[in-house]
């Protein structure tokens, strides 16, 4: 188990109170990031290259051998990575459950093609995964 040295206890936590911020498109632009929650999501991201700012996790509720894993992996590589008690990550989160881990990415910059031949814009997605 990935057991934090210091643990986030309190909603009224600096990096919390940030992290929160970036549940809103104001909040996201202002910061130039967003906020990503879940193994899936975070992994992919991983696996894709984009390097984390701050990595949230709560140890009681990153159940999944595959959570593990991926939280090893950020901590191996450097990454900023603070555990959270369960109400405050709960607090983080915008899911109905959260799996436990969240970070902060970077807002990609991505610049249109000069003759775009498809385009598809999403909004208001619940869930991004069913998206596919």
């Amino acid at each position: 188990m990935n057991e934090p040295i210091d643990l986030i206890t309190s909603q009224e936590n600096p990096r919390i109170k940030a992290a929160r911020k970036l549940h809103t498109r104001k909040g996201r632009i202002a910061a130039g990031a967003l906020l990503v929650e879940g193994v899936r999501l975070l992994g992919d991201a991983w696996r894709s290259g984009i390097r984390p700012e701050i990595v949230f996790y709560a140890p009681e509720m990153l159940g999944s051998d595959e959570g593990n894993a991926l939280l090893a992996s950020l901590q191996e590589a450097g990454c900023a990575c603070f555990g959270c008690a369960p109400a405050v990550f709960a607090a983080l989160a915008e899911t109905v459950t959260p799996q436990g881990i969240a970070a902060v990415l970077p807002l990609p910059a991505l610049p249109m093609p000069p003759q775009p031949t498809l385009i598809l814009i999403l909004d208001g997605i619940g869930d991004p995964g069913n998206a596919g």
